[in-house]
């Protein structure tokens, strides 16, 4: 069975934390939370990205499937075309440039996709094998 969910936020501070509670909130609910936390962190970085540099509204998209390989594909979405970019090396003193790498790191799959009206969606799956 595959549930969906789409939320859509303002481009604020506020958004992060929305997002994550939107994520541990559904994620519970859909009986998935053993994912809470990683989706959590990878939703709100981002969603972080979206509220620094798009400026736009953001949609956060929810996918579950609970078939036989368990998974969660999460899309943030916003108006800006400009793609995102890993930076080389991460800024100094924790001031940014760790959210692509952390998709990296803890997801199973991500990618950027252009949406056909403009602007792009990032998105990630993780499973339940993680």
């Amino acid at each position: 069975m595959i549930r969906s969910l789409v939320a859509r936020l303002e481009p604020a501070p506020l958004a992060v934390r929305e997002t994550r509670r939107f994520v541990r909130d559904i994620l519970r609910v859909w009986d998935a939370d053993i994912l809470a936390e990683v989706a959590e962190l990878l939703a709100g970085e981002l969603v972080t990205n979206a509220v620094l540099y798009a400026e736009t509204p953001i949609d956060v998209h929810l996918a579950w499937s609970d078939g036989e390989v368990p998974r969660l594909r999460v899309k943030v979405c916003d108006e800006a075309n400009a793609m995102p970019q890993i930076v080389e090396p991460p800024r100094p003193g924790g001031h940014g440039g760790y959210g692509l790498r952390l998709l990296e790191r803890f997801a199973n799959d991500w990618g950027v996709e252009r949406r056909a009206g403009g602007g792009k969606c990032v998105w990630f799956e993780v499973g339940a094998n993680l």
